[in-house]
């Protein structure tokens, strides 16, 4: 059962634009920082805003990969790395 909630919140992502995937991030970090949070929620909401983080990387990503191919000898974009973030 938790395999199939898992493929339809995966279905769910693949679905959000970069900004509203951005928006649903913050929002989970803002949960995350506040008081009110019940400690049971914690655990799936980390992992909701883990998603989101990797579903934005994989969104810039595609991004600048279809820049390169547009033009190869133009901007150099460097890969996104832990320090930048």
């Amino acid at each position: 059962m938790a395999a199939k909630a898992k493929r339809q919140a995966d279905q769910g992502l693949k679905d959000l634009s970069y900004s509203q995937a951005q928006e649903q991030l913050e929002q989970a970090l803002a949960q995350l920082q506040s008081d009110t949070l019940p400690l049971e929620e914690l655990p799936q909401l980390y992992a909701q805003a883990v998603a989101l983080e990797n579903h934005c990387r994989q969104k810039l990503e595609q991004v600048s990969q279809d820049i390169q191919k547009l033009d190869p000898d133009g901007i150099s974009l460097s890969a996104w790395s832990e320090e930048e973030g």
